[in-house]
């Protein structure tokens, strides 16, 4: 199966049989906004390894009005 990822701010030592990545410690808000861009990241580039063209529009067009 796949491992479980763990984005962590605690502080604390990594989970034992998970990835970890470690970032610095704080909590509440401050941690979401914290761990929000590097989860971000991970998760745009595991599907970049895995989908080709990943991120690349599929529509020539945005529609940005009300007709």
């Amino acid at each position: 199966g796949s491992p479980v990822v763990v984005f962590d701010a605690s502080g604390g030592e990594p989970v034992p049989g998970t990835v970890s990545f470690p970032l610095p410690r704080s909590g509440g808000p401050a941690a979401i906004f914290r761990i929000l861009p590097v989860a971000q990241r991970f998760m745009v580039q595991h599907a970049a390894r895995r989908v080709h063209d990943v991120g690349t529009p599929r529509r020539s067009q945005k529609i940005t009005g009300i007709v």
